[in-house]
């Protein structure tokens, strides 16, 4: 999956500006793809000179012209191509996780400092879900990996807090535990249903 699918799946729905992408991006697929406007951008230039979509400009008293950017017949097909063809290998970029791989090199402390940072941003993903599960424009395909991303979240969730107990009782790290305590390994068994980071 690249940029430009995901691009071309928002604009088959409607006409969106570059700052409606990344609003897009951020509300509706946090933990699915990340992509920021240096790369958004630059994705839409290449996308309008490939003659996928076409740029619209809506001029805009006292403010810069807005551009506004539609599918073409072209990109209809690329998406469709896109859509039916393989579901590709998950690829995970998991900071948090390579870490507890390694955690027993450092001390209780300083895993129990990732723990609990890990379960903040769980935390706040999870109140994410929550607005949008309220939403109800949200179309039938994007409520189901609503549903399947909760889940997902609330067991990484327990699992944390599982682990950020049991190292605050009996530690997790190589002076107690050279091959890490269960919890800590459960985690790293289960790294890549957690999240699955996508870049353009």
């Amino acid at each position: 999956m690249k940029g430009q699918d995901v691009i071309l799946g928002l604009l088959f729905e409607e006409p969106l500006s570059g700052y409606d992408i990344k609003q897009h991006f951020e509300k509706h697929f946090p933990d699915m793809f990340v992509a920021s406007f240096g790369t958004i951008y630059p994705t839409l230039n290449r996308m309008e000179k490939e003659g996928y979509i076409k740029k619209e400009i809506i001029p805009q008293d006292g403010k810069p012209n807005k551009h506004l950017y539609h599918i073409t017949a072209q990109g209809k097909e690329a998406f469709f191509t896109y859509l039916n063809g393989p579901v590709e290998p998950k690829v995970v970029k998991y900071d948090f996780m390579m870490r507890l791989v390694f955690s027993h090199h450092v001390s209780s402390e300083q895993i129990l400092t990732w723990l609990t940072h890990e379960a903040s941003q769980l935390k706040a993903d999870l109140l994410k879900f929550q607005a949008l599960a309220k939403d109800d424009s949200l179309s039938s395909g994007r409520k189901l990996a609503l549903k399947i991303g909760t889940a997902i979240h609330e067991s990484g969730l327990a699992a944390v807090e599982e682990c950020i107990a049991e190292v605050t009782e009996k530690g997790c790290h190589h002076e107690s535990s050279p091959h890490r305590a269960g919890c800590c390994s459960q985690l790293i068994a289960d790294a890549d249903s957690l999240r699955a980071i996508h870049h353009c």
